[in-house]
């Protein structure tokens, strides 16, 4: 759910003063509602080790 995170995003974004397009804030379980955090992380991790960085 990007709800939250889009929330505190503006939040912080209005107190720098910047300017937020808040369709540009969402979360991965957004595009694919069964993904777990392990599984991204897993993913991410492997990205990692193949690409040299350990």
């Amino acid at each position: 759910d990007s709800a939250p995170l889009r929330a505190v995003t503006a939040d912080v974004y209005r107190a720098l003063g910047m300017e937020l397009d808040p369709a540009t804030v969402g979360a991965a379980q957004d595009a694919n509602p069964a993904l777990l955090m392990e599984d991204l992380e897993d993913a991410i991790v492997e990205v990692y080790a193949q690409n040299g960085f350990h």
